[in-house]
C-alpha cells in the first residue's frame, strides 16, 4: 500500500530530477505503446479492406482520439 510508482521511489531514493526523468520516460513509453497499438491496428484494417489503405492516416488518427476520450472518461 506504501509501495508507490516509478517516480515516487526514484524521488524518494535518488531525488527529485530522477523522478522526474522516470516520470517522463512513463509517458514516452505510453505514448509509443498507443502509436505501435494504433498502427497495427490500422494495417490490419487496411489488409482486410483494401479499399481503406488511402485513408490509414485518418483511421489511426481517429483511433488515438477514440483511445483519449475513453481514458478521459475512465
Amino acid at each position: 500500500p506504501r509501495g508507490g510508482g516509478a517516480y515516487i521511489v526514484s524521488k524518494t531514493n535518488l531525488g527529485e530530477n530522477a523522478g522526474l526523468i522516470a516520470g517522463g520516460s512513463l509517458l514516452v513509453d505510453y505514448i509509443l505503446t498507443v502509436a505501435v497499438s494504433v498502427s497495427a491496428g490500422t494495417d490490419a484494417i487496411t489488409s482486410a479492406f483494401p479499399s481503406l489503405h488511402e485513408h490509414n492516416v485518418l483511421i489511426a488518427s481517429l483511433f488515438v482520439i477514440l483511445i483519449t476520450i475513453l481514458n478521459l472518461r475512465g
